[in-house]
């Protein structure tokens, strides 16, 4: 999904979010390979934790997940419920311990 900003000064800024589909696994998923991605020395990028990051910046409420799903930004069922996507997205290193980075 493509989102373009008018800025008050004429820029525009373009954001692309990729689909992500959510099922039961995704919070597990997401915590594996966040870990495995910053455990890794040979991995340079963390583009998951930047990607997490950024969701963890759009989501703040259940509005905001609908407003996502209507995007096509989000997409499948995690457990019924968009609350437990908000609380997924809203500390996304809640269950990393800080001293091992």
């Amino acid at each position: 999904m493509w989102y373009s900003i008018g800025s008050p000064l004429g820029y525009k800024a373009t954001l692309y979010l990729p689909t992500i589909t959510f099922t039961d696994l995704t919070e597990k998923s997401q915590l594996s390979l966040s870990a495995y991605e910053w455990m890794n020395v040979n991995i340079k990028t963390k583009k998951l934790f930047d990607y997490v990051s950024i969701m963890d910046e759009l989501i703040d409420s259940e509005e905001d997940v609908q407003l996502l799903r209507k995007g096509t930004v989000i997409d499948g069922n995690y457990q019924g419920q968009d609350k437990a996507i908000v609380d997924l997205f809203s500390n996304p290193l809640q269950n990393f311990n800080a001293d091992i980075f």
